[in-house]
């Protein structure tokens, strides 16, 4: 076990970025939006919208890792004002949906117990629009994390997308790209082929072999990860259980665990992408693998923001909810799988 716990001190910057550095002080909700709520498998789910008109292009806006979504005001305040339907979301594990289950007596969230994929963060999205009668295709925009919710929604509910826009998407678990998170995944996944091998030649004889596929992988992934999350994470939001909060990152950053966009591009359609230049070049290098793997006919505009290092509505809220209006407006320029190089930080 030691050697294993020499890894994770060596990803610790990694993962740091990805889960220290989305969390920031909350602005408030947006003057033009209307706060409510709804539940998908009895998970309470948070959600701000501001109305257009039936005939107005929807948006819909989904989180990075820990991200309070006040932090898309800036961008959703101006994306309102240009009279579209705008809609947040904290997905049920994040800050504003936690708070719903009430203070610190409040029942434990299931979701704690069992977990959540990919699949339950594309539920809930289709949650959200079903809640508000959202019937026509909508613009998905995706930040970091949240690009894998999103693309998830768009390979499970292709008729909903009408523009999937990828903000700094993430491509695969961070960790991967530090070489000793590298090792522990391969180790991992060395304990996950072993159980699968010990299924397909004993399980004739053992049916239980098959039925505890991935009981040893997921005890050493989650006694490692949750242990040193729970280390790491700091900040808990107010009115919220700090062992909750943890537990629900843990279970956000095990949901994306097996996650990889570039063996999903192929798959996608209607796609928009901005890359963060200022964002470190493996991860750069991954987004634009994707968008060569996308079909040609799907691809409809690559931006590169240049000044801006990853949380783009953060760092270029002006330029961002710009783009995005564009998109969801089907402009003529962003159709045809054009690149473009935009000076975000002005």
């Amino acid at each position: 076990m030691s050697c294993l716990r020499r890894h994770l001190l060596c990803i610790a910057a990694v993962l740091s970025i990805s889960v220290l550095g989305m969390a920031q002080p909350a602005h408030g909700r947006a003057a033009l939006f209307s706060a409510e709520h709804t539940q998908v498998d009895g998970r309470p789910i948070y959600t701000e919208i501001h109305r257009a008109g039936a005939d107005r292009p929807v948006v819909i806006l989904l989180n990075g890792l820990i991200y309070d979504i006040s932090r898309w005001n800036p961008v959703a305040e101006q994306l309102a004002q240009t009279d579209l339907t705008v809609i947040k979301m904290s997905f049920s594990a994040q800050p504003e949906s936690l708070a719903l289950s009430g203070d610190e007596r409040a029942p434990t969230p299931e979701f704690l117990e069992h977990g959540l994929s990919v699949n339950d963060l594309a539920s809930e999205v289709d949650a959200v629009l079903h809640h508000f009668q959202i019937t026509k295709p909508v613009t998905v925009v995706g930040l970091s994390y949240g690009a894998a919710a999103a693309t998830q929604f768009a390979l499970t509910h292709p008729k909903q997308v009408d523009h999937l826009l990828l903000l700094s998407p993430l491509v695969v678990p961070l960790d991967t790209y530090d070489p000793s998170g590298q090792h522990l995944r391969q180790w991992l996944s060395g304990v996950r082929l072993w159980e699968s091998a010990t299924c397909a030649l004993y399980g004739w004889l053992n049916p239980w072999l098959c039925q505890s596929e991935d009981y040893w992988y997921d005890s050493f992934y989650n006694s490692i990860y949750e242990n040193y999350l729970f280390v790491r994470v700091q900040r808990t939001p107010d009115g919220i259980n700090p062992l909750t909060y943890k537990k629900a990152v843990f279970h956000l950053v095990r949901a994306v665990r097996d996650f990889d966009l570039k063996t999903l591009a192929p798959k996608l359609n209607n796609v928009h992408m901005v890359i963060a230049e200022g964002d470190d070049e493996p991860l750069k290098k991954d987004q634009m693998t994707t968008w060569k793997r996308i079909k040609e006919s799907a691809r409809r505009s690559l931006a590169h923001f240049n000044g801006v290092v990853h949380a783009v509505p953060d760092e270029a809220p002006t330029t961002t909810a710009d783009w995005i209006g564009r998109v969801a407006a089907s402009d003529s320029e962003l159709t045809n799988g054009a690149e473009f190089k935009v000076n975000a930080a002005h």
